[in-house]
């Protein structure tokens, strides 16, 4: 049995993950970066990682609508954007 999403969220964006892209800070803007250049519309680094949460929380809500099979991932995904975007808010990032 897998152990909790919270540590393996926590390994997954202060190590795998930031190794392959970055800071989060970083790679956030760029996202943002692109999200104007498509749409014209800024984003703040914040509302790109914020994004991120609102795209996790729909598969979440398919699943729990029954729409879509459970993924562990979405979950940890989430704890991860949610502590990174925490990170970014108090300065840490």
């Amino acid at each position: 049995m897998p152990g909790s999403i919270l540590v393996e969220a926590e390994a997954l964006v202060n190590g795998d993950r930031a190794k392959q892209y970055g800071p989060i800070r970083e790679d956030y803007s760029r996202v943002a970066a692109i999200f104007k250049a498509i749409t014209g519309i800024p984003l703040t680094t914040e509302i790109a990682v914020a994004f991120m949460l609102a795209v996790k929380l729909s598969r979440l809500g398919m699943t729990l609508q029954g729409q879509a099979k459970h993924k562990r991932d979405n979950l940890t995904d989430l704890c991860g954007y949610a502590s990174k975007l925490n990170d970014l808010l108090e300065g840490k990032e």
